[in-house]
């Protein structure tokens, strides 16, 4: 596949022709999503902070209790990962997240492989080491024992 850079207005991404979603393994994309108080951030700033890992939660039909059972599920690991829910709206936003990435047009959903609802684990040297669509706690609980035993 072919990877070129893009932007258009405040989101930069990158554009893979065939719509491949970015694999695991692969470095994160140049791409930037802002927050509920309109910061932006880029992707591979946020991944890079505190020699952590992040997890990026989609839930594009927010539903309060996806969001909720993913923070009590995986709290445990708090340490270690940073959970960072991305949505297309704010509009039902759950209480008790200091962060929500907003995706309004759904590009870094797409550019990512999600549909619905997802996770993406990204490792501190920023590239993806997990990727599930939709979300499957399970599948991302046995990944996470595997890796912090």
């Amino acid at each position: 596949s072919i990877v070129q850079d893009c932007s258009v207005g405040r989101y930069n991404w990158v554009k893979i022709s065939n719509s491949s979603p970015v694999q695991v393994g692969a470095r994160v994309p140049h791409f930037s999503l802002r927050t509920q108080s309109e910061e932006e951030h880029l992707l591979m700033d946020l991944c890079s902070q505190n020699n952590i890992h992040n997890l990026f939660v989609f839930a594009t039909k927010i539903n309060e209790p996806f969001l909720i059972e993913t923070k009590n599920r995986f709290s445990r690991y708090e340490k270690y990962i940073a959970i960072h829910p991305v949505s297309v709206s704010l509009e039902a936003v759950p209480e008790g997240w200091p962060s929500i990435l907003v995706d309004e047009e759904n590009m870094f959903e797409t550019l990512m492989g999600v549909q619905e609802t997802g996770y993406i684990l990204v490792r501190p040297d920023q590239h993806i080491a997990f990727r599930a669509s939709p979300a499957d706690p399970g599948l991302l609980t046995e990944y996470l024992k595997k890796i912090f035993i």
